[in-house]
């Protein structure tokens, strides 16, 4: 129905757009007054659509493995049945063949994601692609879920909405353990509404840094409307997730107090993974001087995710020199104004030889890790190639 409602409307915008584009340059006057009226009509297209859109059922989401779980669920019993003598088959009603098929594309379903998502023993840390900002997902064995910033909100886009948001509902995800906050910028906390709005959210982990920041009280607010659990975030605060550790190096008491910083980066909470042999490093926008103090403390990590976006103000050569990572990922938008990440980070990282994945370059960078500390990792796109590590060992290509 929606369809045949915009069709007219459609119909007569694609030729002014044309039209406006011919007679802008002779005429700009009246090019641009075209134009004017294309964008009017364009509006009321999306804006019919994007409320229809909003109607309960009228647009379900449903995870990527249905794609392939459902064809393979009807037609497998069918080929069955088909390759069945033919006495066989009629000795079997169509409503029984029916259900059949019914309970092959169940099963199909049921099935599906541990075939789809790799073995159970495996934990997956994925750094989103969420332009100029921070977004980390971590999946346990048993299938939870962490989320550890959501990128940024602006007027125009959400990146909470239209990346961390998507990426849940293709793997499936319905509910999230927790979100953590690193610490109180738009660019890591401003896509958490979006995603309280999509998902059910346990409870909300940030380092409770006095701000006066709008967007932030809101979302305070919004949380404690809905239930949710806010816990602060301290330094040798720890909490444990199916076999994944999660613990907390930073900030300290003494670094949260009102007056001391009028920079939240230094109170960025800064946490280390680790799962059996395996461990990863995320530091928010924590500055040189906290890797510094805690560096001696982490030991030797295998994922790093840069701090800052590739500032400068991070990833220092002690901290580099103390947990010694095999691969490091820096979140950052493409042409970002800030000049992310800066030449010194780069240079720092490719003289310590690891390798080193950008977002704005590779999109997605996806971390598939073992207990034994063997890690595989997959990007979403660029010239980088997938990878499995082995400690001791040299790299070598997954299947």
């Amino acid at each position: 129905p929606v369809t045949i409602l915009l069709t007219p409307l459609i119909s007569v915008a694609i030729p002014g757009i044309f039209a406006s584009l011919a007679l802008g340059f002779p005429f700009p006057a009246l090019g641009g007054f075209l134009a004017g009226g294309v964008e009017l009509i364009l509006l009321i297209c999306q804006l019919l659509v994007s409320r229809v859109a909003e109607l309960p059922g009228v647009a379900p989401w449903v995870p990527r493995w249905w794609l392939v779980a459902i064809p393979v669920g009807g037609l497998l019993p069918i080929f069955l049945l088909r390759e069945a003598s033919v006495g066989f088959r009629r000795r079997i009603r169509g409503d029984v063949r029916g259900a059949l098929v019914g309970v092959g594309i169940a099963s199909s379903l049921l099935l599906w994601p541990p075939l789809s998502q790799g073995r159970g023993d495996d934990v997956e840390i994925h750094i989103l692609d969420v332009g100029q900002g921070d977004g980390v997902l971590v999946r346990s064995t048993a299938g939870h879920w962490v989320l550890v910033d959501a990128g940024m909100r602006s007027p125009t886009f959400d990146y909470g909405r239209e990346r961390v948001v998507p990426f849940l509902r293709r793997r499936g995800v319905r509910e999230l353990e927790l979100v953590i906050i690193t610490h109180p910028h738009l660019d890591h906390f401003g896509g958490v509404p979006a995603v309280m709005e999509a998902v059910s959210l346990r409870g909300v982990y940030d380092p409770a840094w006095p701000t006066g920041s709008r967007p932030y009280l809101e979302l305070v607010e919004e949380a404690r409307e809905r239930g949710l659990s806010w816990n602060v975030a301290r330094e040798g605060a720890s909490f444990d997730l199916d076999g994944v550790e999660f613990q907390v190096f930073h900030p300290r008491p003494a670094d949260v107090v009102p007056g001391l910083t009028d920079d939240p980066n230094d109170v960025s909470v800064v946490i280390r993974l680790r799962f059996g042999d395996f461990s990863a490093l995320l530091t928010g926008d924590a500055p040189a001087e906290v890797e510094r103090r805690i560096a001696a403390e982490l030991g030797p990590i295998h994922l790093l995710k840069a701090g800052h976006h590739g500032s400068r103000t991070s990833t220092g050569s002690t901290l580099l020199d103390e947990t010694r990572p095999r691969v490091a990922v820096l979140s950052m938008g493409r042409n970002n104004l800030y000049g992310h990440p800066h030449p010194e980070v780069v240079d720092r990282l490719t003289r310590h030889g690891i390798l080193t994945l950008r977002t704005d370059q590779s999109g997605t960078v996806s971390v598939r890790a073992r207990r034994n500390g063997e890690f595989g990792v997959r990007a979403e796109r660029g010239e980088e190639l997938t990878k499995t590590y082995r400690d001791g060992g040299d790299a070598s290509y997954l299947p």
